[in-house]
C-alpha cells in the first residue's frame, strides 16, 4: 500500500485526494467516538477502550501526525489535537493506507503513552476500508473492532 496522497486526485481517478482522505478519517473518528454511524452500517461502532482515553474533562488527545486536515469540531467527544510526546495519558492515532487499487484503509487506534523507552502499546482499534463507487466512497466489508 502507498502512503503518498495527492492534494487533489485527477478527475476519474480512484485514488483519494488529501481532502477525500480527511473526510474518510473524520467518518471513522466520528463513529469511533460514538457520534454518527458509518454509511451503510445499520448499527453504531465504537472504538474499543474509549473510556481509557477520556481525560477528567471528558476530552481525548489526538496525535496530529497523519490527521492534520481532519476537522475535530462537533464530535461526540471533545478532541484536543496535540502531540502525545511527554504525555502520561493514552491518546488517539489515525492511520491511513491507500492501496494501488485506490482502496483506503483508515484505522483509529487507542494507544498508551511511551513508558521508559518502551514502544507505545495499542489498546483498541477500529479499522474501516473504503473504495470509490459510482456515488462516492463506500465501505468495503464491515468495520473491524479490535480490543486488547
Amino acid at each position: 500500500m502507498s502512503e503518498s496522497t495527492p492534494a487533489s486526485a485527477p478527475p476519474g481517478s480512484s485514488r483519494p485526494s488529501a481532502q477525500d482522505l480527511a473526510v474518510l478519517q473524520r467518518l471513522v473518528l466520528d463513529a469511533g467516538l460514538g457520534g454518527n454511524a458509518l454509511p451503510g452500517v445499520g448499527h453504531s461502532v465504537r472504538l474499543p477502550d474509549l473510556a481509557m482515553l477520556l481525560d477528567e474533562d471528558g476530552s481525548v488527545l489526538l496525535d496530529p501526525q497523519g490527521a492534520e486536515l481532519v476537522p475535530v469540531e462537533g464530535l461526540a467527544v471533545p478532541v484536543r489535537r496535540e502531540p502525545p510526546t511527554g504525555s502520561a495519558r493514552p491518546y488517539l492515532r489515525l492511520r491511513s493506507e491507500v492501496a494501488d487499487s485506490g482502496e483506503v484503509m483508515v484505522a483509529l487506534d487507542a494507544v498508551s503513552p511511551d513508558r521508559e523507552g518502551l514502544r507505545p502499546l495499542g489498546l483498541g482499534t477500529l479499522v474501516v476500508r473504503f473504495a470509490r463507487g459510482g456515488q462516492g466512497w463506500r465501505l468495503v466489508g464491515p468495520p473491524v473492532q479490535l480490543a486488547s
